[in-house]
């Protein structure tokens, strides 16, 4: 089996400070909204597809201990989304693409350290991008976070929470949008493996 060494999933978010918020404050609320994904199982061939203290202690519980990944093939990051109720992860195709259809070769590790087994949905490598399903929806540590209301513009500022080469996990940084509708691979090609909403 092959295996891969993921890049970090880096999304980018634009986040909008409501006023009265600090920015490390808005960021800090978004931590429960960030999961890192763990590929357990693959197979050779690809399928297209800095925080002051919070209220609740949230950034000390994500910065407290590495998260273990021990026998994870791959590894990338995601974030939580919510439709109709139930939710999802939405993570880059290109971190769940080699993974095999066997229970539990994907997880999904929330903020606490607790892992989650999760199943792939579908996804895009055009715009690289999976969706993940819960196999059994946590009932705590998890908060849906919500797409902006307009469309990102190029160079407006965005803030990126991620877990990169699954060592440095809810790591920030920003940036501005470079560019929109990129191609992420040469094949564009649509994975889909089980029902969405």
């Amino acid at each position: 089996m092959k295996n891969t060494i993921s890049t970090l999933l880096f999304f980018l978010l634009v986040l909008n400070i409501s006023v009265g918020q600090s920015l490390p404050d808005m960021l800090e609320s978004a931590l429960q909204g960030v999961v890192t994904i763990g590929v357990y199982e693959t197979n050779e061939k690809q399928t297209a597809m800095g925080f002051g203290k919070g209220k609740a202690g949230i950034a000390e519980m994500a910065y407290r201990k590495q998260i273990d990944l021990s026998g994870a093939k791959s590894s990338g990051s995601g974030f939580i989304v919510e439709h109709k109720g139930k939710k999802y992860v939405v993570t880059n195709a290109h971190v769940v693409e080699n993974a095999t259809n066997e229970e539990g070769a994907i997880k999904i590790i929330t903020l606490n350290g607790e892992k989650h087994v999760a199943t792939l949905l579908g996804g895009d490598t055009f715009y690289d991008l999976a969706i993940l399903a819960f196999d059994r929806t946590p009932e705590s540590d998890i908060k849906a976070l919500n797409f902006a209301k307009t469309s990102p513009r190029l160079a407006e500022p965005v803030y990126a929470i991620g877990n990169p080469l699954g060592d440095y996990p809810y790591s920030v940084t920003d940036g501005i949008i470079g560019g929109k509708n990129r191609l992420y691979s040469s094949e564009s090609k649509s994975i889909v493996r089980g029902k969405f909403g």
